[in-house]
């Protein structure tokens, strides 16, 4: 402990150099400017080098007094440092040697393989991202090639026979390429791994997609607009209207809520024809027999030529898979009912009734005229529909007319 102490003052003048923070060159230039004068106009180099020197002569003196001093301790720790060198080439360097090797040979045998195994599997995970952009790019621009192809022959309208089952395949393809987006922008939501290989990254993709919803929306509005026409004139209403078939077909499968709504609109157009039969009669109730026959004819004979046309498009090779194998089904299971007379006799009465409520709340001679003609309007329609649902429902409809006052 005492030589300790004594080292630690013999080296109190050395403090500054032994600092961990020590810069030589600040060490320098605060010695400069502590031995020159700041309003001199020489630098006095010599000065600090003599300190300098005075510093090292002074350090080599005391480490000899300290060397000369320790002589007995220094020789023992000689000792001991080659004993430590013998151990440390005899023994350990032979078992680091050893562990180095080892190492060595892992490493070119497993590490270094499995390096250039792990490089060659992320390149080939950029070749699988790649391949399967350009495929999916191949497969969408194979859609639209086709589908531009059917708008061609379409404007050309030069094989009206091909045109009539292109109208389908056409529905098709602009259902594939809006599941096709559909599908990559779930893969954009979901935030799938390495989902940088989307088509959509693609813009010609990305932009297409505005084009084809507005190809879409033309088509389906061509369509409804041109079934609405064959459904108002006799001539093309007809089974034997392969055209109008194909329409309904693709119609659905490109849009079934559509498809429904025009079926709907279309009955109720013709509801509201024979509701303008059967109201015109309340004026005239000496007529009504042969109204009320009318009005059965043609409602029969229109949703006859509606299901008989319905029944006849197949849509079992469209890709709704829960389709019921034809229109006609299809148009009964969505509504839940047993036929489109169900669409048609509860509406036709329904609205009857309130026609004919409102007939008898006016009063004056027309409603009177209807309570003297009742029993006669009441057998006219047991005779038409002999008991039918449809008759029950129109009788229920003109006992309004019994319960007025």
């Amino acid at each position: 402990m005492a030589s300790m102490t004594q080292n630690k003052n013999e080296l109190e003048d050395f403090e500054a150099f032994l600092e961990t923070s020590f810069q030589p060159l600040q060490f320098a230039n605060d010695l400069l400017l502590a031995t020159n004068d700041k309003n001199g106009s020489e630098l006095d180099g010599l000065t600090p080098l003599k300190k300098l020197k005075f510093d090292i002569d002074e350090c080599d003196k005391r480490m000899a007094s300290i060397a000369s001093t320790n002589y007995e301790s220094l020789m023992s720790n000689f000792s001991q440092i080659e004993k430590t060198r013998s151990l440390v080439n005899e023994q350990i360097n032979p078992l680091v040697d050893r562990v180095n090797n080892s190492f060595e040979r892992i490493k070119s045998g497993v590490i270094q393989p499995y390096e250039e195994a792990l490089k060659k599997n992320n390149a080939l995970k950029r070749i699988h991202l790649t391949l399967n952009l350009l495929r999916g790019a191949g497969y969408f621009m194979f859609l639209v090639q086709q589908l531009e192809e059917i708008e061609k022959l379409n404007t050309k309208a030069e094989d009206s026979s091909n045109l009539k089952k292109d109208i389908i395949r056409l529905a098709k393809l602009h259902i594939q390429i809006s599941q096709l987006y559909k599908n990559e922008k779930e893969q954009n939501n979901l935030k799938i791994k390495n989902s940088n290989a989307n088509i959509l990254s693609i813009k010609l993709i990305r932009d297409y997609e505005a084009i084809q919803i507005n190809k879409q929306n033309a088509l389906i509005n061509e369509w409804v607009q041109s079934i609405s026409n064959d459904f108002n004139h006799h001539i093309s209403f007809s089974v034997t209207n392969i055209e109008l078939q194909n329409k309904l077909i693709a119609l659905y499968t490109l849009n079934r809520k559509e498809y429904l709504q025009i079926i709907e609109k279309s009955i109720n157009k013709h509801v509201q024809v024979s509701l303008t039969q059967l109201s015109r009669s309340l004026q005239s109730p000496r007529n009504f027999n042969a109204i009320i026959n009318e009005v059965k004819d043609t409602s029969s004979d229109f949703l006859d030529k509606l299901e008989n046309i319905l029944s006849s498009c197949d849509i079992s090779n469209t890709n709704n898979k829960d389709n019921t194998g034809n229109l006609l089904g299809e148009t009964i299971s969505s509504n839940s009912i047993n036929s489109l007379f169900d669409l048609y006799w509860p509406v036709l009465s329904y609205k009857f009734k309130k026609n004919i409520v409102a007939t008898m709340a006016r009063g004056g001679p027309i409603a009177k005229n209807l309570k003297i003609y009742f029993e006669g309007i009441r057998n006219s329609i047991n005779e038409s529909f002999k008991g039918n649902e449809e008759g029950n429902l129109l009788i229920d409809a003109i006992n309004v007319i019994e319960g007025s006052k």
